[in-house]
């Protein structure tokens, strides 16, 4: 993460831009890092925040856009490709009622949590959503989801740089929370492993 943070910050904005456009296109990157950059620019007047907020929303929707792009050209083809065509009909039938029930909110809610970007906008552009309401609530969440992360970025680098016994409170949070989605997904796949093992009848 150290040597991610000082190979964005030598980039800036550009570096900044390309993590984020890449991790709405769904590649697992920290976008922690990029905000910490972000904050650090507007810190130290290198840039004004809204100058910064403009290329944090310009990478966001960029990325988005691309991955609604690409949802649309898996739809075209699909019959073309080395799957069940029946079964990803089937698919399609419901995510086409979904989304032309709930599309909106769901793209909107959609950019307030972490991973589930990239694939919301994927599947907005397989589902054939209309483009103008996508880019509306893309543009709307990634704003909102902008004003939190930068206020929340900025309240956590104060603290860190201000109060040094917080640093230890700080990574002890994370490796406690790294530990918790261990454990959790540890539990998720011997459950999984249970409920996928046939009993065997004892022999009469």
């Amino acid at each position: 993460m150290h040597a991610l943070f000082n190979l964005l910050h030598g980039l800036g904005l550009p570096g900044i831009f390309l993590l984020l456009f890449f991790e709405n296109m769904g590649i697992p990157l920290p976008t922690e890092a990029g905000y910490i950059v972000a904050q650090t620019l507007i810190t130290h007047n290198t840039y004004s925040y809204w100058t910064v907020f403009a290329v944090l929303q310009a990478s966001h929707c960029a990325g988005a856009l691309s991955a609604y792009a690409v949802g649309h050209y898996f739809r075209d083809r699909r019959h073309n490709l080395p799957i069940n065509n029946e079964s990803a009909g089937q698919a399609q039938d419901k995510l086409d009622v979904w989304f032309s029930k709930y599309g909106n909110i769901t793209v909107f809610l959609s950019r307030l949590i972490g991973y589930v970007r990239p694939w919301s906008s994927y599947l907005a552009g397989i589902a054939r959503t209309s483009f103008w309401p996508f880019f509306f609530y893309t543009f709307l969440g990634t704003f909102v989801f902008n004003v939190i992360s930068l206020s929340v970025t900025g309240t956590l680098t104060a603290l860190w740089r201000h109060h040094p016994a917080f640093r230890a409170i700080m990574v002890l949070f994370f490796i406690l929370s790294f530990a918790a989605i261990f454990i959790y997904n540890h539990a998720q796949k011997r459950a999984k492993k249970k409920t996928s093992t046939p009993l065997v009848e004892p022999e009469q």
